[in-house]
């Protein structure tokens, strides 16, 4: 009977294999490698969110720059870069005011910028903001992330600020709201704005 006891005593001590403690810590590894790409991928989206509404303040400043004092400019963004460039001469204040506007693009791979009443431009894009108001951009901005996601700025054509969108706007409602505005305005006034 004693032998039978300390046969049991023992086998309730026995300690974990090798192959077992390999087994728990591949298991361990596999959850971590997940868990860490998951990671990386949350972060390169807030990263593109980042440098999108950094992008929308920009422009919206450039639009302010315009209408509050009178500083004509063109936004360019060209090889994942965004800069505000005057049109025509300015003082040195305002001229450093506008270098402070540069800004790098590492997060959007692709943006596009259809005009509504001109061609689409793609990969090098100049917006003009001139005329105190008169002559603003007017289409669609598309910021895309290596991800696929996608984010759209709008441009009314007149002054209003700008805002950031995760859907595509509906084209017919945007006609129908100038239709609508355009009557209201007459026809002479549409056309000193557009």
């Amino acid at each position: 009977m004693k032998s039978i006891e300390r046969h049991t005593a023992r086998s309730s001590k026995r300690f974990f294999t090798l192959l077992e403690i390999l087994i728990v810590m591949a298991i361990l590894v596999i959850v971590a490698g997940l868990g860490g790409l998951s990671l990386v991928r949350l972060v390169a989206t807030q990263r593109f969110h980042a440098e999108t509404e950094g992008l929308l303040s920009r422009l919206n400043r450039a639009e302010e720059f315009l209408m509050l004092l009178n500083i004509e400019t063109k936004a360019q963004i060209q090889n994942k870069q965004f800069q505000l460039i005057p049109v025509g001469t300015l003082s040195d204040n305002y001229e450093e005011l506008l270098k402070k506007e540069k800004m790098d693009l590492g997060q959007i791979k692709a943006i596009s910028f259809d005009a509504f009443d001109g061609p689409q431009q793609t990969g090098s894009i100049e917006l003009l903001f001139l005329d105190r108001g008169l002559r603003l951009p007017y289409g669609l901005l598309t910021l895309e992330s290596d991800q696929g996601e996608k984010r759209y700025i709008l441009f009314k054509g007149y002054p209003s600020p700008l805002k950031l969108s995760t859907t595509s706007p509906n084209w017919q409602e945007i006609e129908r709201k100038e239709l609508e505005y355009k009557e209201a305005l007459g026809q002479s006034t549409w056309d000193l704005i557009r």
